[in-house]
């Protein structure tokens, strides 16, 4: 995943929308409760290099490729690189990651 011909700058990630398909040992489809979340999951792919200080130096970001994120809704950037899609959200709109 990582060898993705995409760079973000600054405080910006490449992240692949986690499935979020649910389905029960026996088979059964839940139904999908996304839209009713205030928030979105996501893998990070790639991250930029970091916020720009005052003094011109960067603040790396926290959160590292591999990692999970949950991150607000609505505000990735859809993308399509070499036919697959991505999405590409700031850390400031990130709420936490594992």
């Amino acid at each position: 995943m990582s060898d993705v011909n995409f760079t973000p700058f600054y405080d910006n990630m490449l992240i692949k929308k986690a499935t979020g398909e649910k389905k029960t040992k026996s088979g059964l489809y839940l139904v999908n409760d996304e839209h009713v979340k205030d928030y979105s999951e996501g893998i990070v792919v790639k991250v930029g290099d970091g916020y720009k200080l005052q003094g011109g130096e960067l603040r790396p970001l926290k959160a590292k490729p591999g990692d999970t994120i949950l991150y607000r809704k609505m505000t990735e950037i859809a993308v399509k690189i070499d036919g697959e899609d991505y999405f590409i959200v700031s850390e400031g709109n990130v709420l936490g990651a594992n």
